[in-house]
């Protein structure tokens, strides 16, 4: 998977839809955070995924988003509290030498980012229509979003889209896709034989006359080093096995 990055360029409904939904994508991330902290500090447990969605379903922040773009919130929040504590365990075992900070709020009017799966995203020509759900009919007064795709990339398939906010009045926008595989030209009427021998690792003809040898290096210097150091244990080694031989 690979991600391609764009200047979001949409109409001015588009652009205050999207500018709506990631201000109330930071709040439903600072409210996340600050439930995982204060149940941590409280029992020195971190709030699962189902435990978080359970204490938080109801709040109108949550409401506010669509269930996809909510539960992508709460794991980028869980994932930031996994990271911080990880940082903790090098920083005991003295791999770490920066000082660990745990997740920070989002400034108040500040905005986090937007993750829509492959089921939110439909390709209508040479657009992508992205699903905000039925609670962004509600919320936000428009349910979808039209981006055009990048010239490059309209014969591959989109698997997500991610929008980001760079400062106030910037946004990002990544495509998500599978890179197009290329088959190498290959020629089958040519062939190639492999003969493995002992004295010679690998011998190989070509149907063009071309050939090579590979010699097993390593295992004539293993052989010869070992015969080395037995003739150093005993000198005489050489000279009787040459006696077995004639007799």
């Amino acid at each position: 998977m690979q991600a391609q990055k764009n200047h979001l360029r949409t109409k001015i409904d588009g652009y205050e839809m999207v500018h709506r939904a990631t201000h109330m994508a930071k709040s439903l991330y600072n409210l996340a955070l600050y439930a995982i902290r204060e149940h941590y500090q409280e029992t020195n447990h971190v709030l699962t995924l189902k435990e978080l969605f359970h204490r938080l379903k109801d709040h109108p922040y949550y409401l506010n988003l669509s269930s996809d773009h909510a539960q992508l919130t709460f794991r980028k929040v869980i994932q930031a509290y996994q990271s911080y504590f990880a940082l903790l365990k090098l920083k005991k075992k003295g791999e770490y030498e920066e000082m660990v900070r745990p997740p920070r709020f989002l400034p108040k009017n500040g905005h986090f980012q937007l993750e829509f799966i492959q089921r939110q995203i439909k390709r209508e020509g040479k657009f992508l229509r992205i699903s905000f759900g039925r609670r962004g009919m509600q919320s936000l007064d428009r349910q979808y979003l039209h981006v055009r795709i990048p010239d490059n990339l309209l014969g591959l398939p989109i698997h997500g889209v991610r929008i980001i906010s760079k400062f106030n009045n910037y946004f990002e926008i990544e495509f998500l896709y599978m890179p197009e595989e290329k088959i190498p030209d290959l020629d089958f009427s040519q062939h190639l034989g492999i003969d493995l021998g002992l004295d010679n690792l690998v011998t190989a003809v070509s149907t063009k006359e071309t050939a090579f040898i590979l010699k097993d290096v390593a295992s004539n210097h293993t052989n010869h080093d070992g015969t080395s150091k037995l003739q150093g244990l005993n000198p005489n080694m050489t000279g009787r096995a040459s006696e077995q031989e004639r007799n």
